[in-house]
């Protein structure tokens, strides 16, 4: 079946959001504050019944905080915009339409590709944390080392392997587990092991004393610059063959990306946008989110590339608007068992390059939420049901 196409200059436009998660919420209601139904017809093409919050998801093994989950039909109503299930599997540019995986055509005049990426790899061994639905398992993990009777000193450690985009969970569950196992095994220890030069490195030096301190004031032992290549035999494995010895194991994931037929990928399989986000030879079509190209994936600057996206989209179908450019400015919130420390730092003008950050900042209160979005952000803190501050 083929979506019917806008016939004529009093038609409404077409913009196909491909993706249910952060960018693709942030672009749609980037868009709808600009134009309203009469003048875009916005469709979400989703997979996905439910928004998750992923930043929330290291709270869960601690202190039973429920994972947060917001019925997409409900944005979908908020926003005005029709959903659809499926995911994007093949895009005709020149055409200017999409098939669905349920074998659907949907004709548009822009297409915005947030479909994330898969994060299905782990090191070898260990334990995978890709946030909400490993959650539990991580619980039942920690409860086991606690009620092993003959191991009277276990070690836990949380390693960031060499293609993890994101390292800042990392660093909240090695704190978050240290807190606990100190309060049910005085002799459990907690080791931290990570390919970066240090801590959150993304973030400049500044940051990098602030999680140092932070680590050791937990009693967490840090190696960083050592590439994990898997955990066996009671310890961490590394490239440079010196083994870590623990107990168990946690490692985030690296990110894969998702193939769509029709969109030539970079060499990373990620595909490559412009600071409009627009993707980088083939008109009408942009990108936003864990699908792009980038040494960060992180939900703020999904957002930031969401409205670069949407004000792009708007300034190619004719809007009388001029469209900001994706200026990366990295934000985070580290939380432990001490007050939250807000991050910042901005990205250079040369792809990937880090200008020197702002210093680490402890915050007073909780913010209402951990992922900066200029729409989103407030869209969220206006529902009665958004996404509950830590305890």
């Amino acid at each position: 079946m083929v979506s019917s196409s806008s016939g004529g200059p009093h038609e409404p436009q077409r913009i196909l959001v491909a993706g249910g998660g952060i960018a693709a919420l942030e672009a749609i209601l980037a868009l709808r504050a600009r134009v309203d139904r009469d003048r875009a017809v916005i469709t979400v093409l989703a997979p996905n019944d439910g928004v998750r919050y992923p930043p929330l998801s290291v709270l869960q093994p601690f202190d039973g905080h429920e994972p947060w989950t917001m019925p997409l039909a409900s944005f979908a109503a908020d926003a005005d915009v029709e959903l659809r299930h499926g995911h994007l599997a093949r895009v005709d540019v020149g055409a200017r339409t999409a098939v669905t995986s349920e074998g659907d055509e949907v004709a548009y005049d822009a297409l915005l590709v947030a479909v994330g990426a898969r994060p299905d790899h782990v090191v070898d061994g260990a334990d995978p944390f890709r946030g909400v639905h490993d959650a539990d398992r991580l619980a039942q993990a920690l409860d086991d080392v606690v009620a092993e009777e003959e191991a009277p000193s276990p070690v836990v450690a949380f390693v960031a392997p060499a293609g993890a985009s994101w390292s800042l969970p990392l660093y909240e569950l090695a704190l978050l587990t240290a807190t606990r196992l100190r309060r049910d095994d005085p002799g459990a220890r907690t080791v931290v092991v990570t390919s970066e030069s240090r801590p959150l490195e993304a973030f400049g030096a500044s940051a990098a004393r602030t999680v140092r301190e932070a680590l050791e004031r937990h009693g967490i032992a840090l190696h960083v610059g050592r590439r994990a290549v898997r955990f066996a035999d009671g310890a961490v494995e590394c490239a440079d063959g010196d083994p870590i010895r623990a107990d168990r194991c946690v490692a985030l994931p690296d990110l894969r990306p998702r193939p769509i037929e029709g969109l030539a990928p970079g060499a990373d399989g990620f595909l490559r946008i412009d600071e409009h986000a627009r993707v980088i030879g083939y008109p009408g079509v942009f990108a936003a989110g864990d699908a792009t190209a980038g040494p960060v994936k992180q939900g703020g600057l999904a957002c930031q590339q969401a409205d670069a996206a949407a004000d792009g989209i708007l300034a190619e179908l004719g809007h009388p608007i001029d469209p900001a450019p994706y200026r990366p400015v990295l934000r985070g919130v580290l939380v432990g068992d001490d007050a939250p420390v807000a991050l910042r730092a901005t990205l250079d003008d040369e792809p990937g390059a880090l200008r020197p950050a702002e210093a680490p900042v402890r915050m007073a209160a909780w913010t209402p939420g951990k992922i900066i979005g200029h729409h989103l952000g407030p869209y969220l803190a206006a529902r009665d049901d958004g996404p509950a501050p830590p305890a």
